[in-house]
């Protein structure tokens, strides 16, 4: 299953940025699986997607204006790390 890093952005200036590496059959499902670690739900209704040039995704919720970033993380063998990109 892919893994991916998701940035939820704090709800007020009273909270914090958080950041998440989760499991998940998608970049939907990783949001998705990041809001339920923190007790909140995701962005309903319209949103907006942007896929920037490093293939990250940023999700843009118009109601809150709160933009949450999703990357997929590269597959690595355990203890070796990720090569540059060929």
């Amino acid at each position: 299953m892919p893994q991916f890093e998701v940035f939820i952005p704090a709800r007020d200036e009273t909270g914090f940025d958080m950041t998440f590496r989760v499991a998940a059959d998608n970049w939907m499902a990783a949001l998705k699986t990041g809001m339920e670690k923190i007790g909140q739900a995701g962005p309903g209704g319209n949103i907006l997607c942007d896929i920037k040039e490093d293939n990250s995704i940023h999700v843009t919720d118009p109601g809150t204006g709160r933009v949450f970033r999703i990357r997929e993380l590269a597959e690595t063998t355990p203890g070796v790390p990720a090569g540059p990109a060929a």
